[in-house]
């Protein structure tokens, strides 16, 4: 596939970076992804992204199957971990932004955000969980975890950095700083 960066992808990449700034700053305070936040985007994804396909020249049916599958995908794909962990590791919050980004930027672009937010939250949570298995390792005794059970990791901070990280590598492929998509 050739990408090219349009006034139109940048738009959408605006959008769905300030989508994952607010979820940032709301996963870190409450532990939340609101609503207000991922519904709106999740529309945007359905009008906006074909709308602007259908500007670009393509038809507006070609950007909401864009839409669709995008959404399906990234909604999907966190909704099975939503289920196997019976909501507790994964919220639903973490499941509707994924399925907002995969509205407005498309499948490709949310099976790379996907992998790249599976890699920053491996990174994130050893940052945060270091000192426990520091602790565990140094004193060799388990009953220095108690408390730590409840310990939980914002994810959707995991998911908005990766999907951010997704946009840059793609506007870097380009205007040819990188020599070939990272993923797709």
């Amino acid at each position: 596939m050739m990408y090219q960066l349009s006034y139109h992808s940048i738009i959408l990449y605006v959008i769905t970076t300030v989508v994952c700034g607010i979820s940032i700053v709301t996963d870190i305070k409450t532990r939340k992804i609101l609503n207000i936040v991922t519904y709106p985007a999740i529309l945007l994804g359905f009008v906006v992204g074909p709308t602007l396909v259908l500007f670009h020249g393509g038809t507006f049916w070609e950007g909401f199957s864009h839409s669709l599958w995008g959404f399906l995908l990234g909604f999907g794909f966190f909704f099975i971990f939503y289920l196997v962990g019976k909501g507790k590791n994964m919220g639903a919050g973490d499941v509707k932004l994924m399925g907002a980004i995969g509205a407005l930027l498309g499948w490709e672009m949310a099976v790379n955000a996907i992998i790249l937010t599976a890699i920053v939250g491996l990174v994130v949570a050893i940052i945060l969980f270091f000192p426990l298995f520091h602790a565990l390792i140094k004193t060799q005794n388990a009953s220095t975890l108690k408390g730590y059970g409840k310990m939980t990791m914002p994810y959707g901070v995991s998911i908005a950095i990766g999907t951010v990280l997704a946009i840059l590598l793609r506007i870097l492929y380009i205007i040819h700083v990188l020599e070939m998509p990272l993923f797709l």
